[in-house]
């Protein structure tokens, strides 16, 4: 469920910005919160503008785009003068509301406006609720109990049988949700569900009362974060057998969930009947619409049926299983099992290995073993066997499978003579080199960490060495560099294909971060001479990017990855560092040098700022608080003031203030 509102908020997202560009003026696409944001910090910290005429200078401005609203609304609340701010959040466009709602609210939080600010724009934008996944609690201060029910209500009426919108998105559920926390808040979701449960009751033919209820007590039961369930005086309602009556009213999809809901309250045999009616019947089309939101592919409606069937065989199996009752479990693990291989659905040999584990039965194992002699040439099968001996946790049988599965899968001369251009080859590639090139690396990487649940780790070690040194100048072994950078118990820095991978790898980058640190810690655990000297080396060749600069230059900042013992002499190394990625990106277009250009900047001034040299870090503000947020510009500007204080110098100190100032808060006045 938390997968499906994940994507239900990024649909929302991505419909509220196409909206917004329909509603504003040319050219005013590219205004967003963050955007007016850096303007506003920027134009304060530089005292471009003074606080208060600006925010007055928009507020007399007639015809204001959505730039010049986002601008005065910050301005506005910077200035203290709530009642200009909740006149901007009137100007606001509807439909770029839920789009701004998390932004707005942070932006507020941290600067503790009044809960009125927040108020007013949930009244206007109530829908900027999808966006935030709660209502804020600030608000909570001035509107009573009775008075946020009622609002949330309000919205449910608003949204319910609302036929226009997609069957994924759900917005009376995600209020009546809402509705389940205030009743929570205020002692009386026992109450409710009590009430809903006697109209159930009362009219066993309403599934919508039905599942009212059983959705209700699945929300709560995620909200615990443990077992939970409704504990009645009347114990009819106590032990929700009453819910048996409702089963013919329930839709295929609504009988699967309440099921499910049924068994994590830990009433197994209701869930039962609900799986078994679940499987009884056939999905409609909007049951369909509703299950495809859990696939990340889009498949016919036929697929979507063979897949439910399939799910309702498993579950039966788990909560049998849960239950102890080993052959029912085994039945229906079996029936899933060969339900998927009768219509060629990708099989969970994992789950069958599991559940013979429990059972002590070995009926899929025989199958696996006698497909074998048909079977051993192709690494699917024993992908498969793997997975299965997974399950059971019979890891020598795993380590096993897993390696025939690495042999079958060889990559071509072409893909490694090919080195860092590999991918434009795969589409040319015979079917066969295609399978190995896809499944290669899955192979691997299970059995470093097979071998690892053998407390074998160096021969997961040596795996690791020999897929690098097969492969090493090629990025299609490089992340082999994350799986050795871990292993700190048998690192070995002398190795020199460390060093052939970073003399070859272009930019280093995420991978070769992590092994530089792993490199410069086992040296300084070992005992042995540093060889940081080396990495420099290669950082600062003529044609090195400036990129690996960078990099080096952050490991400085950190104390178990830094080859110096004294944290000052690594700043100082640092600052060199930075300036060079500095002067090698400097003026150029790209995007990824500008990024460089810019982390480079903010971790100088980073640097200035550990090294206590305020003069310094002033003027590595400018070009460095580039790449850091609103709320970090001004503290760091805050610590470089701090400096200048403690060095005593009075006239860096009373400026950098007065930009402080400029860009600081004012009080909002008491109520």
């Amino acid at each position: 469920m938390k997968k499906r509102w994940h994507f239900e908020q990024l649909c929302v997202g991505i419909a509220a910005l196409c909206l917004v560009s329909a509603v504003v003026e040319a050219g005013e696409e590219e205004a967003s919160w963050y955007s007016v944001e850096e303007n506003v910090i920027m134009t304060l910290v530089y005292e471009k503008k003074e606080l208060g005429a600006w925010e007055q200078e928009l507020a007399k401005k007639e015809n204001k785009n959505l730039e010049d609203v986002l601008t005065l609304f910050q301005l506005a609340l910077r200035c203290g003068r709530t009642d200009d701010a909740l006149s901007a959040l009137e100007l606001f466009p509807n439909e770029n509301s839920p789009v701004i709602a998390s932004e707005l609210v942070s932006f507020c939080r941290n600067q503790h406006a009044p809960a009125s600010i927040m108020q007013r724009y949930l009244e206007l934008f109530p829908n900027g609720i999808m966006q935030l996944g709660e209502i804020p609690p600030e608000i909570y201060a001035d509107w009573d109990d009775e008075k946020l029910l009622a609002w949330i209500e309000e919205q449910i009426r608003k949204t319910e049988n609302h036929e226009s919108l997609p069957p994924w998105y759900q917005p009376s559920l995600r209020w009546s949700q809402l509705r389940l926390d205030q009743l929570t808040r205020m002692g009386r979701v026992q109450d409710e569900i009590k009430k809903w449960s006697q109209e159930a009751i009362d009219n066993p033919t309403d599934s919508e009362a039905t599942l009212r209820v059983l959705r209700a007590l699945s929300w709560l039961l995620g909200r615990t974060g443990h077992n939970w369930a409704p504990k009645f005086e009347d114990e009819s309602l106590n032990n929700l057998a009453w819910l048996k009556k409702s089963l013919p009213s329930l839709g295929a999809l609504d009988a699967f969930e309440s099921a499910e809901t049924l068994s994590r309250l830990g009433y197994d045999d209701l869930a039962i009947l609900f799986m078994e009616d679940a499987l009884e019947r056939r999905l409609t089309e909007g049951e369909i619409k509703r299950y495809q939101s859990h696939f990340s592919a889009l498949l016919s409606a036929e697929m979507y049926e063979l897949f439910f069937r399939c799910s309702c065989m498993e579950r039966f199996s788990k909560i049998y299983l849960k239950q102890e009752k080993k052959d029912e479990a085994q039945k229906w693990m079996l029936a899933a099992h060969e339900f998927r291989k009768k219509h060629n659905i990708t099989g969970t040999y994992h789950f069958a290995g599991a559940v013979q584990a429990a059972t002590g039965e070995r009926v899929v194992e025989k199958e696996i073993l006698e497909k074998e002699e048909l079977s051993r040439d192709d690494p699917q099968y024993w992908r498969d066997r793997a997975e299965y001996y997974e399950g059971r946790k019979e890891w020598e049988l795993c380590k096993d499978a897993l390696l025939h599965g690495l042999e079958l899968c060889p990559l071509s001369p072409e893909i490694i003579a090919a080195g860092k251009d590999y991918n434009n080859l795969y589409k040319d590639l015979s079917p066969r080199d295609q399978k190995s090139y896809a499944m290669r690396p899955g192979f691997l990487r299970d059995l470093v960490r097979v071998c690892g649940n053998l407390n074998q780790g160096e021969e997961a070690t040596k795996l690791a060495l020999d897929e690098l040194r097969a492969h090493g100048g090629s990025d299609y072994a490089n992340w082999t560099i994350g799986i050795l950078a871990s292993n700190s118990e048998l690192f070995d820095p002398t190795d020199p294909i460390y060093w052939e991978w970073l003399a070859q790898d272009k930019k280093w980058g995420y991978y070769g971060e992590r092994l530089l640190k792993a490199i410069f810690s086992a040296e300084k655990r070992r005992g042995l001479p540093s060889s940081f000297e080396r990495a420099k080396a290669l950082a600062l060749a003529p044609d090195a990017h400036p990129a690996r600069a960078n990099i080096l230059g952050e490991i400085l900042h950190v104390r178990d990855g830094s080859p110096y013992s004294e944290l000052s002499k690594s700043f100082e190394m640092s600052v060199f560092l930075f300036q060079e990625a500095m002067r090698r990106s400097e003026g150029f277009e790209e995007w990824d040098l500008r990024r460089i250009n810019e982390s480079a900047s903010a971790n100088l001034l980073h640097t200035w700022i550990q090294l206590k040299d305020h003069k310094k870090a002033e003027e590595a503000f400018l070009l460095g608080s580039r790449a850091l947020v609103g709320w970090e510009k001004t503290g760091w500007l805050t610590r470089i003031r701090d400096i200048a204080v403690k060095n005593g110098d009075t006239e860096a100190a009373t400026r950098l203030d007065r930009r402080l100032h400029n860009i600081s808060w004012m009080q909002f006045p008491e109520k």
